[in-house]
This record gives C-alpha cells, structure tokens and sequence, in this order.
C-alpha cells in the first residue's frame, strides 16, 4: 500500500470521525426528480449521502463536518458514485460504497480542486504568457476565456494564467502512435490538476 493510499485512508477516517451530526439544510431527496432513472434515485437514496453530501447548497455554515467531507470526497458536478450522465462511469453497477471508492479514487477531491482551491464555479480568463510550437510562439496574449490546455496537436510548451492562477503544459511527440503529455496547474475550468503521461497514445484534441 502506497503513502498516498494510506494518506488517504487515514484523511477518510479522520473526517468520518469528526463529521458533524447537524441535519442538512435541503434533505439529499430533493435532487430526485420524476425524470430521473432509478440508478440514480437509488444512488441518491444511498446512505453514503447521510455522511458525503450531494451538494454544498445544503450545507449550513457552522456544519464543520459536512463541510470537511463535502470538500475532500464530495463531488457536485457527477454525484459521488458518478451517477450522473455525464460521469459515464460503470453505469452498469449499482450504487456502493466500493463505487463510490472507485469514483474518488479515479477523481480524488473533486470538490477541493474544483471548488476550495478551483474557481469552477465561473468563467475564467487565459492570459498566454508563453506558447512554443514547432512553427510559432507567441507571449501576452489575453482570452476573455480559458480554452487551451495543450498549445497545439503537436510538441508544444505552454505557460499561463487561467482565471489568474498558473498553468504549466508540454507535450513531446515521438511517433504518430506515441507521445509524453504532462501538465500541471489549474485548467481551463478553474480546477487543480495534474497529469503525467510518459509514453501514451497520441491524442489530436489539443482541449484533452
């Protein structure tokens, strides 16, 4: 087991044992609508939901504990087993708690990076401080919105400022099959990520 895994099971059960008792302001029930397919009603009728809330609009500003876990296992944007459409994640499987597991591991602390730390939560700006490919450069360049991840489809450096806050992106073509991609900062939303591919397939979306 890594220390990244143990940190993060240790992180899990420090917030469950300090999470707060105090009732949600909006019950998780009214994010059910008719319209609904009953994955998702199930997902949100899940007990999980008592802990880990759906959204933070239901939390109330002295709910520390709410809060704790809305923030490192929370997920406002696809639900924590992503159940909603736009997760497209085991749509197969039913709503559990090693679903959920699954889900955060695969986007750990959505709502941190999304939300605490991130600025998803409205348009961000994009001033390119530096832009390198093959066949041009280009500096202080200023976007009313954050649209560039990669600078071009092939090898590139990109530096900049997304919503005021540092992005740093390279990619290196070695094939037409192979290429390294890394990135770090914050995206194009306004959400912390980091990525590092070594030697993965070549991908032609310069937004992935």
């Amino acid at each position: 087991m890594t220390f990244y895994t143990l940190s993060y099971l240790s992180l899990l059960a420090l917030c469950l044992s300090v999470c707060s008792c105090a009732p949600y302001r909006y019950p998780t029930e009214n994010f059910i609508h008719l319209e609904d397919c009953p994955q998702k009603q199930q997902a949100l009728s899940h007990w999980l939901y008592d802990v880990v809330p759906r959204h933070r609009c239901q939390l109330y500003p002295y709910d520390a504990g709410h809060w704790l876990m809305w923030a490192f296992f929370g997920n406002d944007d696809d639900g924590i087993f992503g159940e909603e459409p736009t997760a497209h994640f085991r749509c197969e499987q039913q709503p559990s708690f090693s679903k959920a597991a699954a889900w955060a591991w695969r986007n750990p602390m959505h709502n941190f990076c999304f939300y605490v730390i991130g600025s998803a939560s409205r348009q961000n700006s994009e001033l390119t401080l530096l832009r390198l490919t093959p066949s041009y450069w280009e500096s202080c360049i200023y976007r009313p919105k954050a649209t560039t991840v990669f600078a071009s489809k092939g090898s590139s450096f990109y530096l900049a400022l997304h919503g005021g806050k540092p992005f740093l992106s390279t990619r290196l073509v070695w094939s037409s099959a192979y290429e390294t991609r890394f990135y770090i900062g914050w995206r194009c939303r306004g959400n912390f990520g980091i990525r590092f591919n070594l030697l993965g397939r070549r991908k032609v979306d310069v937004h992935d």
